[in-house]
This record gives structure tokens, C-alpha cells and sequence, in this order.
């Protein structure tokens, strides 16, 4: 199971359309997708709270609470995962992509548990080169915006990269747009600067 995993992430970042077409291949049940998301939501909020403990970051109170806890930070990460599922599957398909919901779950779930192992690495060199830790994760930052374009692109079966960036650039310009306005709803707004 290691082995094929390995190789799966490996073939990943060489060959995104391959692994997407491998993923597709395993035809896993709906519910064994969901464990997967929720394996790797675990591992991620365990993880987050090692790198808190070892090196703790002081947060603004309005962001403080999404993260100090650890129930919280995982249905902020199951949410953030389904949206990003959701919105790759219908936006695709508005376009003219034959992706399903299903399959773009199992995707992002895989983009994040490939991400997730840079970030243990990037832990682990933060406690011996701080310096190597910050290059990891802008490396972190842009192999996740590489394999979902790469991916849902692939997914859709898609021609154009171009197209595929722009409408998920602006699909996140969107999200953000309405988390900003569900948050301002709800009241959790970050302080305004004090004038002088």
C-alpha cells in the first residue's frame, strides 16, 4: 500500500493527467472517498498542532478561533475541501467538462494528502534550517496551485491551461468574496487599522 502510494504521488507531480486517470481507475465507493477526506483532514489538524506546539505563532483573536481548536480547524478544512470539490465539478461542467463531483473529491483529497507531506518535511526543517522551512512551503503553495490546474484540467479533459487558470482564479475571487461576506454576516471581521 506504501509502495503505491509513493508511486502515485511521484507519477502526480510528473504526470498530473496520468495520476488523475489512476485515481479515476481505483473506482473507490463514495463512502471510502469520504474516509479518505477525513484521513487526511485528521492528519492535517494533527499536524497543525504539533507545528503549534513546537513553534507557537501569536493569531488575531477574529482568526485565533478557527484555528486554536482543533474541531473547529477540521470542519474549516472539510469545508474549504467539499467547496473546492464542489466548485471545480460545477464550474467544469458549466464550461463544457464531463467531471464529476465524486471524482473531484477524490482529487482534492489527493492534491491535499501530496501537499501534506511537504508540510511535514517543511516541519521538520524548521527545527534545523528555518530558512529551507519558508522555501517549502512557497513550494508547498505553488505544486497546490500546479497540480489543481494541472488536474481539474485533466479531470475535465479540458485543452486549454489558460482557461482552466483564469476560471480558477476567479472562481477564488468569488469564494473569497462570499466567505468575506458570510463572515462579515456572522460578525468575525479582522480590526480596522487605528488611525493615528
Amino acid at each position: 500500500m506504501f509502495e503505491f502510494l509513493r508511486d502515485l504521488a511521484v507519477l502526480t507531480i510528473r504526470e498530473p493527467a496520468q495520476a488523475v486517470r489512476q485515481l479515476q481507475a481505483l473506482n473507490l465507493p463514495m463512502g471510502a472517498r469520504w474516509m479518505a477526506l477525513g484521513a487526511t483532514v485528521a492528519l492535517s489538524v494533527l499536524l497543525a498542532g504539533i507545528a503549534s506546539a513546537l513553534f507557537p505563532v501569536e493569531l488575531p483573536q477574529w482568526l485565533g478561533w478557527t484555528v486554536s481548536e482543533p474541531l473547529m480547524m477540521a470542519a474549516s478544512q472539510l469545508i474549504a475541501i467539499i467547496a473546492m470539490a464542489g466548485l471545480a465539478s460545477a464550474i467544469g461542467q458549466a464550461f463544457g467538462g464531463y467531471g464529476r463531483f465524486d471524482d473531484a473529491l477524490l482529487i482534492v483529497t489527493w492534491i491535499e494528502a501530496v501537499i501534506l507531506v511537504l508540510q511535514v518535511a517543511q516541519v521538520a526543517m524548521m527545527l534545523l534550517f528555518p530558512l529551507v522551512a519558508s522555501l517549502l512551503s512557497l513550494a508547498a503553495l505553488m505544486l497546490f496551485f500546479y497540480l489543481m490546474v494541472t488536474m481539474i484540467k485533466a479531470l475535465h479533459g479540458f485543452e486549454s491551461t489558460a482557461k482552466v487558470v483564469i476560471g480558477m482564479v476567479l472562481t477564488m475571487l468569488g469564494f473569497v468574496l462570499v466567505l468575506s461576506f458570510i463572515m462579515g454576516m456572522l460578525g468575525i471581521v479582522p480590526p480596522m487599522p487605528q488611525e493615528m
